[in-house]
Parts: structure tokens; sequence; C-alpha cells
């Protein structure tokens, strides 16, 4: 995420932005979300897209796996393994009224998008097809077009035999007998891995705009009988409608579809759609070290100083006096018993236990979800730490080995999505976020605009976590953000020496209130709005690792305080509605003291203000769903108001009724700002968590 920060502040963009880490289905992903960005007016406009590089670990580590070709590879055809490829792809994305009111020149048409789970495996694809071919319907079930409107497909087609097959089994069981003609990229550019889908589509639409159908290169044999895959040669041919398909590792699906001209009956946009849904969340879970559910969470706060102590952890140097918030006395058999923890990271675990608590407390409400209608999204800071001491141990020795090579793709931030999926049965929406502090928080936001305007999905299934870990603690202690040995942090003091660490997951599901309703489940807050943007600050070439910290921030946080405002807007709240604001103080005065005097300036002194932080630590990822954990508690169980109000709060202004709207907002060390807003729900639910 870091290249895409520099990326945004060199073309001096400062609205909402999102790092999608989803395997090679990653800048596909990306290109749904912006459509959703601008339906939803989140933005205007949106460059979005993927690049790729190829390096040496990575080739080799694919090598290692046996998931190459001695060769170039040849889609569809003797398919005997991929050849790497490296390169970027972006588009400049707006709502069709605005390109036509600016006279723009259209380079073609997005209609819609389908993102799927196999949940089949965490890495091998399902050999039916079945979550591609459901990725086909949803992106056709959008853009408003029947399998006979489709002309051509440019399929993902990566070489490998296993992928392949399961694509035209998705292709076949789709489309029948009348197979639109289907052509595979990956010859011409190779496996550009995340910028794949980018490149594709854009592939597309410029050999469209030339009438020309691509061809799939190397083709030599009917390994797949019946399929014209425009073997070896162009066509001179125009498709009025295409798809765009990728498959990617861990089961990720994302099909896009588009057309190279403007239909007639879209000069007149409909764009804005007034009847969606409003978003609940009906589910929490937590690992923390309270317990692992929303209310032990909340209630134990009196009982215990903090989560706070002395780190007692293989990696870390024994008597080192460092103070971090650990999750103590975790059992992940006792958490997940049916669910086999050989293999599993504890990040991974953290994750499984967090989804599987608030799933669960969701399902316990009302009936069961239906597995192709319900998703999964993760926010991933850092990668487990385990994990990267045993990729490192593996290169230092003779390390091009199957061993190094499962490293390699279990370090991937994608596989923690891909084995929710798996052991959830999450067959829906798939995505995961990578950032920095706050990128939990900038993932439910997501989730909800996707959640809000598809039509494929009744509830998604938000997961953020963070494992302590001797690599990520040395970092940042390089860069001169931790606070020293037994000191732990000062929160909104200028004299802070910096943040004390935390680990935990949290996970919530949203959903739409017409699936609650529906299941006749409990909605425990309503989703209001959300909002995001980017500090704008002059562009920097690298930064300084060096003793100094070097922060991504505007001193006064105009951007963070536009973001609460547009929130607020859309979510039709006013200022003097939001009775509890939540943080994301950590210890950092430049992040600690500029929230705060934003949230006097917008809200007033009066208005009770803190974090979770005081009592967990600062944990990057999953601290901003803690601080929603916590104000979805105030609204929903008047037994927590007297926890925070001693325990939590910066400002002891009481709150003595459950607050009409709650602000949670989230700034990362690079300056992405997210803000959520939740209030009470609108309607009558089944229960009610005070009862």
């Amino acid at each position: 995420h870091f290249q895409l920060y520099q990326i945004a502040r060199w073309l001096k963009i400062f609205g909402p932005m999102a790092c999608i880490c989803s395997a090679s289905a990653g800048s596909g992903i990306a290109i749904g979300n912006a459509m959703r960005w601008l339906l939803s007016g989140q933005a205007d406009a949106v460059i979005a897209g993927g690049s790729e590089a190829v390096m040496l670990l990575n080739f080799l580590g694919f090598d290692t796996l046996g998931l190459l070709s001695s060769e170039p590879c040849s889609p569809f055809s003797r398919s005997q393994g991929m050849t790497m490829g490296e390169g970027a792809a972006y588009l400049v994305l707006e709502r069709l009224d605005d390109a036509l009111e600016r006279k723009a020149e259209i380079r073609g048409v997005l209609l819609g998008a389908g993102v799927t789970s196999d949940a089949y495996d965490p890495i091998l694809y399902d050999p039916t097809g079945d979550g591609i071919r459901r990725a086909m319907e949803n992106a056709l079930q959008e853009s408003h077009l029947r399998v006979s409107d489709v002309d051509w497909i440019r399929a993902s087609g990566a070489g490998g035999r296993d992928q392949d097959a399961s694509e035209v089994m998705a292709i076949r069981s789709l489309f029948g007998d009348e197979i639109p003609l289907v052509t595979s990229t990956e010859a011409n550019f190779g496996h550009c891995n995340g910028a794949g889908p980018a490149i594709g589509v854009v592939s597309a639409f410029e050999v469209q705009r030339k009438g020309w159908i691509p061809p799939t290169l190397h083709y030599t044999d009917t390994t797949f009988p019946g399929i014209d895959f425009v073997p070896n040669h162009s066509r001179k041919q125009k498709a009025t409608y295409f798809l765009s398909s990728t498959a990617a590792f861990g089961g990720t699906n994302v099909v896009l579809a588009g057309c190279p001209r403007l239909r007639e009956e879209e000069t007149e946009s409909d764009t804005y759609q007034q009847d969606w849904d409003e978003v609940v969340i009906s589910g929490m879970g937590l690992v923390s070290g309270f317990g692992c559910a929303g209310n032990q969470f909340v209630d134990r706060i009196p009982m215990d100083s903090s989560m706070i102590g002395p780190i007692i952890r293989s990696g870390f140097p024994l008597n080192s006096g460092m103070q971090a918030g650990m999750v103590r006395n975790f059992s992940f058999r006792r958490e997940a018993p049916s669910i086999p923890s050989r293999g599993l990271d504890l990040l991974t675990q953290y994750a499984i236990a967090a989804a599987r608590k608030a799933l669960h407390e969701s399902e316990s409400t009302g009936s069961r979800f239906d597995s192709q209608r319900l998703g999964i999204v993760s926010g991933i800071a850092y990668t487990s730490g385990s994990l990267l001491e045993r990729l490192l141990d593996g290169i230092q020795g003779p390390w091009a080995t199957p061993a190094v090579g499962r490293a390699l793709l279990n370090k991937g931030r994608f596989l923690v999505t891909s084995r929710l999926a798996h052991w959830l049965n999450c067959k829906a929406y798939n995505a995961t976020h990578a950032g920095g502090i706050g990128c939990g928080l900038v993932a439910l936001n997501q989730a909800y605009e996707e959640l809000r305007q598809s039509r494929c999905l009744d509830a998604v299934v938000v997961v953020a976590a963070d494992e302590l870990s001797q690599i990520q603690s040395t970092l940042l202690e390089k860069m001169g953000w931790l606070a020293k040995s037994t000191e732990g942090s000062n929160l909104f003091n200028s004299q802070s020496q910096g943040m004390t660490l935390g680990e935990g997951a949290v996970a919530l599901v949203l959903e739409k209130k017409s699936s609650l309703l529906r299941r006749g489940g409990n909605g425990l807050a309503e989703v209001a709005a959300v909002s995001g943007s980017l500090d704008s600050i002059p562009f920097t070439p690298a930064l300084d690792f060096g003793a100094n910290r070097t922060l991504q921030l505007q001193a006064k946080g105009e951007s963070l305080s536009d973001a609460i405002c547009h929130g607020l807007e859309r979510g039709r709240i006013e200022m003097d509605q939001v009775d509890l604001v939540l943080g994301a103080a950590c210890g950092i005065p430049e992040i600690d003291l500029r929230e705060q005097a934003i949230v006097s300036k917008l809200f007033g002194d009066a208005v009770p203000y803190g974090t979770a932080a005081k009592w967990t630590g600062t944990q990057f990822a999953s601290g901003s769903l803690f601080n929603l954990c916590l104000a979805v508690s105030a609204i929903s169980r008047s037994e927590s108001l007297q926890c925070m109000n001693n325990y939590v709060l910066e400002r002891h202004r009481p709150i003595c009724e459950m607050p009409k709207a709650a602000a949670i907002l989230s700034t990362s060390e690079d300056g992405l700002n997210a803000v959520t807003l939740v209030k009470p729900t609108s309607f009558a639910t089944c229960n009610s968590l005070s009862q």
C-alpha cells in the first residue's frame, strides 16, 4: 500500500483510497470497488488498476511449487503451467453523466462486476468451476445482460491444467451449447498476478475499439473441444458485450462486464439508485485479552486494569521490559474445535475465532445465511510474524525448496481471507485490504458499499486481525514509533514517547435490513454512513526510516475534517446528534493531539471522546474495529455505558442515555482517513441485546 500512497500524492488525489491484495484478482476487485464509490457519490472520478513486477523470490517460489511452465504458457491447450509476467494498467472511471457533460472521449463502458469465492480450498481451485460461474452470473445480473448477449470472454486462462479446466467447466455450465468466443491474454503478457485483471480489461477495451478479437497464442490442440479459442491469430470481429474474468489463488473470482461503446438507452444515466437497503450490524466476535465475545470485552474493562502487560512470548528477548496488549490463554481448539490448527499461524487463528463468534451470534437469533449470498472481507496490516520468520530462515539456506514456496504463498494476506471463506463457507464477495493503522475500518467501509449496492449479497463478515511479532515491533522501534520499554503509551499527551502495541481480532457481520427481517434476526446497530480521504501533503520520493519518525499527515487534519463532514452529510446526521466519538489515538502526539483538536472543533469539548487503545494497546488493523464494537455496545446495551464512562473515555461527560449516533475515526500513519457512523436501528427486530 506504500506505493499507492505515493502515486496518490504524486497525482494530487486526496479522496478515499484502498489497496486490495486478493492475489491475482486484486486489480479487478479494485475496479469493482471504484464503481461502488462512483455510484454512491463517495467520489466523482477514480483511478483504479494494479501493477506487478517480477521478483526473483516470487519467481522461484512459484517454480518450487511446480506452477510454472518451462515453455511459454499455452492456455486451454497443453496447459503445462504459468509464465510469469509484469506490467501495470489503470483506468480513469467516472459516472456516465459526468463524462457526457465534460464531452470526454469515452474509451469503453463498464456495466457491472461480480466477485465470488470458491470456498473450496485455501489455495486450490474448485474443479467444478462453480465459483467463476457464479461470478459471471453476478456480473451479468448487475449489468442487466442475458447470457445470449455476450459475444466474447477474455478468460483468465493462466495455463495451468486444473485452473483452465475449472474455467472451461464454468463457461460450459453457464453458456451451454451457445458458447461465445473465448481467448486468454496470459500468453501475451504472462501471469501479471494482481495487475492481470486490469491489464485484461484495458486490453479488451482497446482491441474492441479497433474491432478485433485477440488470439489465444501457443494454442496447439483441442484439449477442450467445442469452444472457439481464436487460436494463434487475431480475428476482425466486433463484440457488443464482453466479460473479462479472473480466477485467483485461494478461489477468489472476479468478472467485469463491459462494452466498447454506449448503448442508446444509456445516453441518459440512471446511475443513482434511491432504494438501496439499510445496512445493520447483526453479530460481533472478538479475540482479546478480555475474552472472545463482545460483551466480555466491554464488561471486563472495569475488572482489569488493562490488557497491557509484559511480553511473554518466544522470539522476544527475555526480561526486555517491553509492554504490549497481549491475548493470553487463547485456545484455538476451544474457540474453533471443528477446524484443524495444523499449519495455521496465530494471526489466522485469531481471525477465524473472531469470525466464527460473530457469525454464530448473528445466526443464533435467526435462520442461517445462504452461503452463496454471504461474503467475507479482511483487513490485514502486517502478515504473520511467524510466517515471515519461517520464510526468512528458509531463504538463508538452500531455499529453492517446496517448503519455501509454501512459506511464500502462506505469507500472502489473501490466504487469511481464503481460509475464512473455506471454513465459514462464505461463497459470495471476497476481498483482502492491506494498509496501516485503521485498515480494518477501511475494509468495513468498503464492505458496507458493496453490500448496500450488490443484488447478490445478503451479508458480509468483516474481519481484522493483528499478531504481536518481533519483526513488527523491531521495525516500529527503528522508526521511533514505540514507547520505551516499561513506560507504555501516554495517549493525548504531547510528551508521549510512542505507541504500545496490541494484538487480537474483531469480526462484525454486516447485513442488509431486508435479509435481517427475513431471517428473523437481531440488529445491534445500523451503519448510517461511511467516508474516507487522504491527507494532502507534498509528494516525497522516499521515507526516512531512521531515528526520526516520518509521518505523512496534515498538521491541522483538513482531510479528516472533510471526511467527517462528508460522512455526516451522507448519513443525514446533524453534528449535535453525535453523542460519542471513538478515535485512533495511539501514543504518537502528531496523531493523537491532531485528532483531539478536530473533534473539539467539530463536536465541541463536551462530547464523550476516547479510544479502546487505552486498554488494548495499538492494533494496526483491528484497533478501529474494537472502537466500533464499543460504540455498538453503547448503542445496544445500556449496561455498557458506565464501563465506557469510567474506563474508556478521555472526556468524562457521562453518557446517560444510549447515543443517538456515534462516530468512529481512524487515521493511518500515512494519512489515510476513514470514518464510520453508527446509530440505533430504525426498525423493530426479533430480539434485543439488552434482553
